[in-house]
């Protein structure tokens, strides 16, 4: 898990220095290079890029709706990784197939019969679907080892939205989802300490969906968002994905629930 969510900071990082980039460019633009500057290489060179930059306006809009577009999608990636990575590791920690969760089996067949539907669709097309199924008999007759599509629980068609992200994790029966992340300290604090941070950390994932869709889908009263707005989003994201990764992390380690564990012991008590 900290090689996803390290990577997605790592992005995010690359993001945030090229907002701050927008700004020394912006000032670029804006200023009034002495005489003297167009007598070295490096001078003319500035001078010309200030030209551009003021004759061309429309670079700052483009490069701002990009990061957001690019924050969207870093965050979408992420969040499938970490989806197939808590499911993956929950097969790791039973020992057949007949193990897991009932309702986490229900899910898998469903997933895989949504896949043998999609079949030959661009969106499933790098998806080795005789694999899947071979997983899914060898899991279910023999029980061992233990493989589910993972890619599967982490597929969706829409926007993550606060309610799609809560669909995604329910598969892998995430239960309360945001209330546990509206609990989390990193949230809170960058709500500034509240005690609860679950409605505006939800109504603030919503909100830049929002932006993200009128974006691709803009009308004529659409506005770009402002450098700042944007570092805002950054931050938001930043402790989202921390607070998500160690909700995930907590739901790996008490797992398998009680109901599995009981199972398991009334197994051994046979045994023995």
């Amino acid at each position: 898990m900290r090689g996803i969510t390290g990577l997605f900071y790592q992005r995010l990082e690359g993001i945030e220095q090229y907002v701050h980039l927008l700004g020394d460019l912006h000032q670029l633009g804006a200023s009034n290079p002495a005489l003297s500057a167009t007598r070295t290489l490096l001078g003319r060179r500035a001078t010309g890029i200030r030209h551009r930059l003021r004759l061309y306006r429309d670079w700052e809009t483009i490069s701002l709706d990009g990061c957001v577009l690019s924050i969207a999608a870093e965050f979408e990636l992420t969040a499938r990784d970490l989806a197939e990575w808590l499911v993956g590791g929950m097969c790791l920690k039973v020992q057949t197939y007949n193990d897991l969760p009932d309702k986490i089996k229900q899910e898998n067949v469903r997933q895989v019969g949504e896949l043998l539907r999609s079949v030959g669709r661009p969106r499933v097309a790098h998806i080795n679907y005789i694999n899947v199924v071979s997983d899914l008999a060898q899991s279910t007759t023999v029980g061992t080892p233990v493989a589910v599509f993972t890619e599967g629980f982490a597929m969706h068609d829409q926007n993550l939205r606060a309610e799609q992200v809560s669909e995604i994790y329910g598969r892998a029966r995430v239960k309360d989802l945001w209330p546990r992340l509206g609990a989390n300290r990193w949230l809170r604090a960058y709500f500034g300490g509240l005690a609860a941070a679950e409605t505006p950390a939800r109504g603030k994932l919503n909100e830049f969906m929002e932006h993200r869709n009128q974006i691709a889908h803009r009308g004529a009263s659409y506005q770009t968002l402002g450098p700042t707005i944007v570092l805002d989003f950054i931050l938001f994201f930043r402790c989202l994905v921390g607070a998500l990764a160690e909700v995930l992390d907590r739901h790996l380690a008490d797992f398998p629930d009680t109901a599995v564990s009981c199972a398991a012991g009334a197994e051994e008590n046979r045994s023995d």
